[in-house]
């Protein structure tokens, strides 16, 4: 009797035992439960900034990409210059801006220097020297617009080391110059270029270019970024009306 109820009190001990056990087991896997649980937010949460900034950083690559493409196309686009028929003034392979928004708000002048293209593969750098309605003539290296002199200090170097014993620039005027129809003023939508290094350069004086007409011009050049320590802006003579 006695050895039953001792055996009794044994299984109720053990079961007892186990109970408890169990209860410290799922009590641990709750925890462990609820860890997972506050964790996983964690994650969502952060999961979902990181989706938010990817967004944003799409948006903001988006905008710059197209703020880009409008600047190049409508604004200001780089170019290098190749070949020396504009030196001193331009050198080959110096880097500049050129402002396309000049052209479309009619803000080519003489004296300014600007980028054409000349036909489908190349672009020319020039300084504009005549603009629609000008007489232009040169007599006596000297330039007449609209018959009043101007000086052009951006030939003073070449003037200098000419030895030929000709002029630097031939005596010409607009009638003599391809696209002029032989009249003494430049036409409607055309214009006048030459460049700086008269003796290497091909422009409106030669029959292959021509008066320039303005849907070739591409717009001013309005900075000289490269080399840095030639950096420029500004490039039209201050005694240019």
């Amino acid at each position: 009797m006695i050895a039953t109820i001792n055996i009794m009190k044994l299984v109720d001990f053990m079961s007892h035992r186990k109970l408890i056990m169990l209860k410290f087991i799922f009590s641990d896997y709750h925890y462990l439960l609820l860890y997972y649980i506050k964790h996983i937010n964690y994650l969502k949460e952060w999961v979902d900034k990181v989706k938010k900034e990817i967004v944003e950083w799409i948006i903001a690559i988006s905008i710059a990409l197209l703020l880009v493409i409008g600047i190049g196309k409508f604004i200001g686009t780089p170019y290098t210059v190749s070949g020396v028929s504009m030196y001193p003034t331009f050198n080959d392979h110096d880097k500049v801006i050129v402002s396309k928004i000049s052209k479309s708000l009619n803000q080519l002048d003489s004296g300014d220097v600007i980028i054409f293209h000349e036909n489908k593969k190349d672009d020319f750098i020039k300084r504009l020297i005549g603009k629609p309605g000008d007489q232009i003539e040169y007599k006596n290296d000297k330039l007449y617009i609209n018959k009043h002199y101007i000086k052009e200090p951006y030939l003073t170097y070449n003037k200098k080391i000419n030895d030929s014993g000709a002029n630097l620039t031939e005596n010409f005027n607009v009638s003599n110059i391809k696209g002029s129809k032989h009249k003494i003023t430049i036409p409607k939508d055309k214009y006048l270029v030459l460049g700086d290094n008269r003796a290497n350069s091909i422009d409106s004086r030669s029959p292959d270019v021509g008066l320039v007409s303005k849907e070739q011009i591409v717009g001013k050049v309005i900075l000289r970024f490269w080399p840095f320590n030639n950096m420029k802006y500004n490039f039209k003579p201050d005694n240019f009306k």
